[in-house]
């Protein structure tokens, strides 16, 4: 799974994040913790190939080029960070609401190891810009877009306020607050799919097609979306891939839920 496809899934999140914080009392934990250890293992794999491109920029050798998989991971630490962001303050606000404590710990843990990652990420590509400026502007004008996209939709949750405290400007956000449809209207529906299509469309833009973390990728977007009470939800937006996935997720849960009846119903008959 691509990285833009999480941000896809940050933007159909953000303007639906009032149904999941309002309309669901009920914590999936197990689905919480998914999302959490995939993130960290993807955490620690970027640390650790940063960690490569330090070595390489600290040893340079004629044969051996790094900006190209340097730029795969960057990019996908940038893109990925817009699902961190508004998820992570959708967990705080749905935890605020509902006065639990849980999820909201999740969302914090990640969201603090991805910005230690993006800020060393950013570090190394601006101490060697010189030795590849063309890659070095491509990246730079990727996090200055990612970055927009952030709050943008940060601007769409469901409470401002929270918002604020995981965007990167805030009075960007009050700004793109300002123009927020009314709820519940005709042309906030339509206002959401030219929305939806337009993150989309600025998400491929200038990307690698390759991406340095799929199968986490998509353990990542499976947790999310098996926190999400999908009855309740609009799809209006909601990519075709991002379904299939969130169905297949129910799919694998409801195979679980009835592996765990076969076992007990076996081990009551051996008690018996």
């Amino acid at each position: 799974m691509h990285a833009t496809q999480l941000a896809e899934i940050g933007g159909w999140l953000a303007i639906n994040s009032n149904d999941f914080i309002h309309n669901h009392p009920t914590t999936n934990m197990k689905s919480a913790m998914r999302y959490w250890a995939a993130s960290k293992c993807r955490l620690q794999r970027w640390q650790a190939a940063l960690k490569v491109f330090e070595d390489d920029f600290a040893n340079p050798c004629e044969m051996h080029n790094p900006w190209h998989a340097l730029e795969t991971v960057v990019q996908e630490i940038l893109i990925s960070e817009i699902l961190t962001r508004v998820w992570t303050a959708v967990l705080v606000e749905h935890d605020r609401v509902l006065e639990h404590h849980e999820m909201q710990s999740i969302g914090h843990s990640v969201f603090i190891g991805h910005l230690e990652a993006r800020n060393r990420a950013l570090r190394l590509i601006l101490n060697h810009r010189d030795s590849n400026a063309e890659a070095f502007d491509r990246l730079d004008e990727m996090r200055r877009r990612m970055e927009r996209w952030t709050d943008l939709l940060l601007s769409r949750t469901s409470d401002l306020e929270t918002g604020l405290k995981f965007g990167f400007d805030e009075n960007r956000i009050r700004d793109f607050a300002q123009d927020r449809p009314v709820d519940g209207s005709e042309q906030q529906i339509h206002a959401q799919k030219l929305f939806l299509a337009s993150l989309s469309s600025s998400l491929k833009r200038g990307v690698t097609k390759w991406s340095a973390n799929p199968d986490l990728n998509r353990e990542i977007g499976a947790g999310v979306l098996s926190c999400l009470p999908g009855d309740r939800f609009d799809t209006v937006g909601l990519p075709k891939s991002i379904m299939l996935m969130q169905m297949e997720q129910v799919h694998n849960d409801t195979h679980e839920m009835v592996n765990q009846l076969i076992n007990s119903e076996d081990q009551f008959a051996m008690d018996c």
